[in-house]
């Protein structure tokens, strides 16, 4: 059984947000659409995009690692600045051991996980990919190879998308493995 105090509350509980909701309170209206048409009609039309953009980011990446006197900062036009950073201090990490890489990474499969426009108007696009990379090989100064035994020749990723505010090319935001799926067959 209830006491009084117990029951007054539970009495405020229900009306006190019944009362919120009288005529006074008003909702807002919502925010104007954005006045930007999507860059993508189709989610096709997305990972078309978001491969070719891959695709030409492997291109640029496999020439940078396989040649220790290439620009770096041509990947500038691949990547966002966020990521640019990472993919630099990775290239240079391999550089300062005198590592290379002979061979071209592949990009077998790719399926689309989403697309949308953020909140400044610009294209996400996040995409599933497997690579492969068992014709790439690590190769010391001598030219010994030091590609790890234990590696994985498939790698499924998450790889996300941006368009930038100068045009509406796509450049890699995030590469990150997936393990929620596999796309990658033998």
């Amino acid at each position: 059984m209830l006491r009084r105090p117990a029951l007054a509350a539970l009495a405020i509980a229900l009306v006190v947000p019944l009362a919120a909701c009288t005529e006074a309170t008003r909702i807002p209206d919502a925010e104007p659409s954005s006045a930007v048409a999507p860059l993508f009609a189709s989610d096709e039309e997305a990972l078309a995009a978001a491969t070719a953009a891959y695709e030409e980011y492997l291109l640029l990446s496999n020439s940078i690692t396989e040649n220790p006197d290439s620009e770096i900062e041509l990947l500038r036009e691949a990547t966002t600045s966020e990521y640019f950073e990472e993919v630099e201090s990775a290239v240079q990490s391999l550089r300062e051991q005198g590592l290379v890489t002979m061979g071209t990474t592949q990009l077998q499969s790719a399926q689309l996980q989403q697309h949308f426009q953020d909140l400044d108007g610009q294209a996400v696009v996040i995409m599933y990919a497997c690579i492969d990379v068992s014709a790439v090989r690590v190769l010391d100064a001598t030219g010994t190879d030091q590609t790890p035994a234990e590696r994985e020749e498939l790698v499924n990723l998450e790889v996300e998308f941006q368009s930038s505010v100068e045009d509406d090319n796509l450049r890699i935001s995030r590469s990150d493995v997936w393990t929620g799926g596999s796309l990658c067959t033998s």
